[in-house]
């Protein structure tokens, strides 16, 4: 992501990437200056000064309803989801048979 970008994307959420690391931290942009985006993670009340090129945005155009969970990828734009979508789209098929939907085995 771009300075440029994040300022468009103001209220939006957004993945933070630890470097060199599977780790990722969820937030949301609350402003922007002329060097960092600055992002309220999870529950923290104060924003904290983030580079640009860290962060992705959460919300993008695909719905991400096919996401590849071990690949952590949405199958339909290439898109890296974050372990919370993963998992969720671990439990779908479950879920689904729990309410009698489908059986587990997908029939």
């Amino acid at each position: 992501m771009t300075l440029d970008e994040a300022r468009e994307h103001i209220g939006d959420k957004v993945i933070y990437r630890v470097p060199e690391s599977a780790h990722t931290d969820e937030g949301v942009i609350t402003s922007v200056n002329s060097r960092y985006v600055f992002v309220r993670y999870g529950s923290d009340y104060g924003s904290q000064a983030t580079a640009a090129e860290r962060l992705e945005l959460l919300a993008h155009p695909c719905d991400h309803n096919a996401i590849d969970s071990r690949a952590k990828r949405c199958r339909d734009c290439d898109q890296p989801v974050t372990d919370e979508q993963a998992d969720y789209a671990d439990e779908l098929p479950l879920r689904a048979a729990v309410r009698g939907q489908v059986t587990v085995d997908g029939n």
